[in-house]
């Protein structure tokens, strides 16, 4: 679950910290930039800029953090990298003998072209993809165009990128002319009064040109010429297009960017290309057994009210539920039926899903990956590959995984607390038990059975702690973790070690205290409907501090090597306390009636892997990451 998208928070980044001047304006007699994509555009997304929002943004908490020393920090390392990069581009070519004047000239260029950030947060940006049938390849047929090509399809796919009123921006200007070093085949084309370059290889073109006041940007498979046609001739363009006209709904906050997304019709393209562009038709049922090809829309809206960041996300789902969307049940739940919560928890998930729909995804991974290319294959013979490797478990462990899934409910729930363990080692997940003598037995099945499988190389042992029943997996060497599973008032318990486990058991008895929401999150839980699908809770100030305390003698070891120092410095790092005071902690939830999955987001700060945590992530990045014999005193 996440809120504004991480393109956007790119983009925001670079406009909090570098943006300047007034957004341009688009006159009454310019076309508008949505009317230059095709009215089929699959994929649609805008974002304003930040000249046309600047209140919000500098209201917001991110503008806030941007606008102290974390602004100042990623401004300096910006600037120190267009520094280095221009001595590395053009003084060491100076230095090999390359003509100063040609050289002069590309340092121009690219001063203009990194300045492109700045402009896109004056201007802001529009993007249209759109996959079309393929197109006969008329050269392998008749030995004209492109006859060295070995396919008969020709695969018509197209990103379109539009900067509004930047045609004559000298920031564009520079960097066409850097693109048009590139070591591919130039050609300029006149077609249709536009005058446009085009560079390209084997398979993939690139093009420009200036549409009116905008400039136009394209990325695909189709000749520039085609490219022009299909903007000359969109008409009123992607205004057309029902989801766009969904987009102008109003929400009850400033938006600053929206996309749309029609999986229906990307599908259907993309179907048409498997199976008569590529003679893929055997990987059709796997693709729609995903549950992707189940999703028929996407809507976003992004944007802010006051000092928090907003978003509404929502997804219409097809009644033919596979897969990922089997998995994600309709459904709701009660806040009051989850557990008492570590009182330090910062970040924690709930939610109604189905465990089953679940497994059977991983075995049809596992089934997916065993079978073989045949162009015969249907979905009867993968659901009966899947069957297969269900029954390989089953006679494995001694006992059927589907009989002690059935034993558990749909509620499920994953937190991480400090005081569990450090990084995420005190992750845990718990599920609703529906019948808990029942899943009992059926788990008691399954530890023989993994005692059994691993032929004594892992120990099963089972204990009662506070009146709560426990199985420890112990390996027979030392071990990085200690799985631990538990049965505790109606809940199964999931932790990497003991400890976490006993926790959840120690609060659930009362011997422990439990976490409460500040008054701030209080306000904000209160705006949560009375049934929700899911909800997400996540505090991203340990984390930022945690990482920028870290951060600081990493930094100064860092950067004792002179090709590391001249990228930042570790002085203008800012404290941990300053980048965190704008920051509160995001709240993220879900309606799920079956038809929309919607996901609304009120937040201060988002950061990747939410769930698990970015600071565990890197941890484990750098465990991973130091030489086989340090791996293995970690181990």
């Amino acid at each position: 679950m996440s809120g504004l998208s991480w393109a956007t928070r790119g983009l925001i980044v670079f406009a909090v910290t570098l943006s300047g001047g007034d957004a341009g304006t688009l006159s009454a007699s310019e076309v508008a930039p949505e009317k230059l994509l095709s009215s089929t555009t699959q994929v649609y997304y805008r974002w304003d800029g930040v000249t046309a929002h600047r209140e919000a943004y500098r209201k917001s908490a991110r503008g806030q953090v941007l606008a102290g020393d974390t602004g100042k920090f990623i401004a300096d390392v910006y600037d120190r990298l267009v520094r280095v990069s221009v001595r590395k581009m053009f003084g060491d070519q100076l230095l090999v003998g390359e003509e100063i004047d040609g050289l002069t000239s590309r340092h121009a260029d690219f001063r203009q072209a990194v300045k492109v950030p700045q402009l896109l947060a004056e201007t802001g940006v529009v993007v249209g993809f759109e996959l079309r049938p393929p197109a006969m390849n008329l050269g392998r047929l008749f030995g004209v165009g492109d006859a060295k090509s070995d396919d008969l399809f020709r695969l018509d796919l197209q990103l379109t990128v539009i900067v509004p009123n930047a045609a004559d921006r000298p920031e564009i200007a520079g960097l066409c002319r850097l693109l048009s070093t590139a070591e591919w085949k130039r050609e300029s084309v006149s077609h249709r009064g536009r005058t446009a370059e085009e560079l390209r290889d084997e398979s993939v073109r690139v093009a420009w040109w200036s549409e009116g006041k905008h400039f136009v940007f394209t990325v695909g498979t189709v000749p520039v010429r085609t490219a022009i046609d299909r903007v000359a001739d969109a008409g009123d363009g992607v205004t057309n297009h029902p989801l766009y006209k969904q987009l102008q709904q109003k929400q009850k906050f400033e938006v600053v960017s929206r996309a749309y997304g029609d999986g229906a019709a990307l599908w259907r393209m993309a179907r048409i290309l498997l199976v008569s562009g590529y003679g893929a038709g055997e990987t059709v049922p796997l693709i729609e057994m995903t549950g992707l090809t189940g999703i028929q829309a996407v809507r976003l809206w992004e944007g802010f009210d006051g000092d928090e960041s907003r978003s509404v996300t929502e997804v219409d789902i097809d009644g033919t539920r596979e897969g990922i969307t089997k998995l994600c049940k309709p459904g709701k739940f009660d806040l009051k039926d989850l557990p008492p919560l570590p009182a330090d928890v910062n970040r924690w998930s709930a939610g109604v899903f189905d465990i089953r729909a679940g497994y059977e995804l991983l075995l049809g991974w596992f089934a997916a990956m065993d079978l073989p290319g045949d162009s015969k294959l249907t979905k009867a013979r993968f659901l009966e590959k899947r069957q297969e490797f269900s029954d390989q478990i089953d006679g494995f462990l001694g006992m059927k995984v589907a009989d002690m899934l059935a034993a558990l409910g749909d509620l499920g729930l994953t937190y991480q607390a400090p005081g569990d363990g450090i990084l995420n080692a005190g992750q845990v997940f718990a599920v609703k038990v529906r019948d808990e003598k029942e899943f009992k037995k059926q788990f008691g099945l399954l530890a023989q059975g993994v005692e059994k499988v691993l032929r004594g190389d892992v120990q099963v042992k089972r204990r009662t702690y506070h009146g709560a029943e426990t199985w420890d997996f112990v390996g027979k060497e030392s071990a990085f973790i200690r799985p631990t599973v538990a049965v505790c008032d109606g809940w199964l318990v999931m932790g990497y070690y003991p400890q976490s486990v006993h926790g959840f058991i120690l609060r659930s008895k009362g011997k422990l205290p439990a976490w409460k929401p500040d008054e701030r999150t209080a306000r904000a839980m209160a705006a949560i409907p009375p049934d929700p699908a899911a909800v997400q809770y996540t505090d991203p100030r340990p984390t930022v501090k945690l990482l920028l305390g870290a951060g600081q003698p990493l930094a100064g070891y860092l950067t004792s090597e002179k090709d590391v120092r001249e990228f930042f410095d570790p002085a203008l790092l800012p404290n941990p306390d300053e980048a965190c005071k704008p920051l509160f902690p995001n709240l993220v939830w879900i309606h799920n009636d079956g038809k929309t999955m919607r996901w609304e987001t009120r937040e201060s700060l988002a950061l990747p892997f939410e769930m698990i945590g970015v600071d565990a992530m890197i941890g484990y990045g750098a465990v991973l990451g130091l030489p086989r014999s340090r791996r293995s005193a970690v181990r």
